[in-house]
């Protein structure tokens, strides 16, 4: 692997991606919302002792439980024990706030108490922030507790009501957004910008569905950004009995239009809906909760069957892509898990339909070699993307990434990126040592260029030099104009080792033949196929390996021939000798749009 190419900057990211997950999350900024989402009880409390413990990280804190806020108390007015993780930020004779999880054993939050002057009640002299929907500002200090009592109940959906002298939760709070039954009575949502990490949603809380019920709201979306849109069951304390959840339906529309962009039923948890959907103008959206069922789809809440409690997620992702930034734009989503180009943006226009549509079960990449000495016997294949794994069932995530980086952030706040993408993944056949192919893939789209110009490096990473009978294969399903019919054109050199040509959609990357002819065209559902033999003809791998790639995009051409010679003309600038185009007739402008992928030494 050649050395220069990890920067300083590289070198960091790569420390972000070793990180495990957990620990991703305690570096993103917490709030009081997502910790109250995972608190079980809430509590005011006396510290009535604090001691560092001594080799390890953490204190262990003494208090006394005077008021429960939510949740089942344990031992009112008696002193109980909880071990803090870092150093004490408490110290004797606070008043705070605790947060438990975990049966009372798990502090997930604390927040300092303070009495006011004159009537002398509590408030929370820390910012209170993840509230906003419950009606409390962004980074308000000295709210009242019975306020944030009364928010924290509305964020779970609870009421809590007394019988008898003990504690009953009797279903949702009345729904505070009603009426949002339709695109024109929308609930207005505030979304942070677009996220590099997720799991940092907005969350409305407090929701109610009845039967034929929708409830609509909207947001401004960022442009090239990724949705994640889920509904949630109500979460209660440990032994209560939850309210009752909603088979909910989600819609996600163009609020400025009402056209319906997405919708999901059950890809949640049971009942609940899941959406990612890329949001690629600025503009207002809106996201639509239905009571299902909904058999026309126009969200009208006219058929819905089911009520209950829910709350809904919304976050917005920073896409990962290149763009040329010229309107209309060709913009192309940059896999960072190695599969070249990402299936959910795809390579589009700007507002266009994406021309490499996702749910095909066969599109995605495959390596196939045999190698010598320490590796497995026989040959391997190894397959990622949509692709299934076929052999070594061992492989259930071969793809070790190295490091994925972007060009520049550009334009406003920051949330265009145009000019390059590098990737560079080890596609392994073992973990322990980590051996395998490293697969470095580059990117460049120029400043108004329609044409991704990219090299592809394969570089053996074993102990021994022994890789053989190399192959990779990458199919992707190329659709104009949605799905159907295309017409593909194709041409690759017999004796070179890259080939490039269409395949049916039922053919699997690790079953790809190229076809008889080197030449020709087809007319089909089809998808373009891209094949590298790597090495000489004795089945020896080269060292570092090198292979151009492009692919390009032409639309409003007056005839197919014309689009079909200058996408052969752009992949042929780009040193592109195997050539597989699509061409396919605007049904409304009867212009002729082609786009092609290709390969050269």
């Amino acid at each position: 692997m050649n050395q220069h190419r990890i920067s300083i900057g590289v070198l960091a990211l790569i420390v972000c991606l070793a990180l495990p997950t957990g620990i991703l999350s305690m570096l993103a900024r917490q709030t009081t919302g997502s910790e109250i989402d995972r608190a079980s009880a809430i509590m005011v409390a006396r510290i009535q002792s604090v001691q560092e413990l001594r080799g390890v990280e953490g204190s262990l804190i003494a208090y006394r439980v005077e008021e429960t806020l939510f949740g089942r108390g344990s031992g009112s007015r008696r002193l109980q024990t909880i071990r803090a993780p870092g150093r004490p930020t408490v110290g004797v004779g606070d008043d705070v706030l605790f947060l438990l999880a975990d049966g009372q054993r798990e502090l997930v939050g604390t927040y300092l108490l303070k009495k006011h002057d004159r009537t002398l009640d509590y408030e929370i002299a820390e910012p209170v922030t993840g509230l906003w929907a419950q009606r409390i500002p962004e980074d308000r200090r000295n709210v009242p507790l019975p306020v944030f009592q009364l928010a924290v109940l509305a964020r779970k959906g609870l009421l809590r009501e007394r019988s008898t002298g003990d504690e009953t939760y009797a279903g949702s709070v009345s729904d505070p957004y009603e009426p949002n039954d339709n695109l024109g009575e929308a609930t207005p949502v505030a979304l942070d910008p677009p996220h590099l990490v997720t799991g940092m949603p907005t969350e409305v809380t407090g929701l109610t569905l009845t039967e034929n019920d929708v409830d609509f709201f909207s947001f401004t979306g960022s442009g090239w950004g990724l949705l994640h849109a889920e509904t949630h069951g109500v979460t209660v304390p440990e032994g209560v009995t939850s309210p009752q959840t909603p088979d909910t339906l989600m819609g996600l529309f163009d609020g400025m239009t009402g056209e319906l962009l997405a919708h999901d039923d059950d890809s949640g948890s049971g009942t609940l809906s899941k959406l990612v959907f890329p949001v690629e103008i600025p503009s207002t959206y809106a996201v639509a909760v239905e009571s299902a069922p909904d058999t026309d789809l126009d969200f009208s809440g006219d058929e819905g069957t089911t009520t209950g409690s829910y709350s809904l997620s919304l976050e917005l992702e920073l896409g990962s892509y290149i763009s040329n930034a010229v309107y209309p734009g060709l913009s192309a989503g940059v896999s960072s898990d190695g599969s070249f180009i990402e299936d959910l943006l795809g390579i589009k226009e700007t507002g266009a339909e994406d021309v490499l549509l996702s749910g095909v079960a066969a599109d995605g990449w495959a390596l196939q070699f045999d190698v010598a000495g320490m590796g497995p016997r026989g040959t391997s294949h190894i397959y990622g993307g949509g692709g299934e794994q076929l052999t070594d069932p061992g492989f259930t995530s071969p793809l070790v990434p190295v490091y994925f980086k972007l060009g520049p952030l550009v334009g406003s706040a920051g949330m265009t990126r145009q000019g390059e993408a590098e990737i560079e993944n080890i596609v392994a056949f073992s973990t322990d040592p980590l051996m395998g192919v490293s697969v470095f893939m580059e990117y460049e789209l120029h400043r108004a260029s329609r044409t991704i110009e990219g090299e592809i490096t394969f570089d053996p990473t074993t102990q021994t030099a022994d890789l053989s009978n190399a192959l990779f294969t990458r199919v992707m399903d190329v659709d104009l104009f949605g799905r159907g019919d295309d017409t593909f054109w194709w041409t690759y050199d017999p004796a070179s080792p890259v080939r490039a040509f269409p395949a049916d959609t039922t053919v699997h990357v690790g079953n790809l033949t190229p076809p008889a002819s080197s030449s020709g065209s087809m007319t089909g559902d089809l998808q373009a196929a891209l094949v590298i033999r790597l090495g000489s003809d004795d089945g020896r791998g080269g060292n570092e390996p090198e292979y151009k790639t492009a692919f390009s995009l032409e639309s409003g051409l007056g005839t197919e021939l014309e689009a079909l010679r200058m996408v052969q003309g752009n992949l042929r600038a780009a040193g592109c000798t195997a050539l597989v185009v699509a061409t396919d007739q605007d049904p409304v402008t009867r212009e002729w749009t082609a786009f092609g992928a290709g390969l050269g030494e």
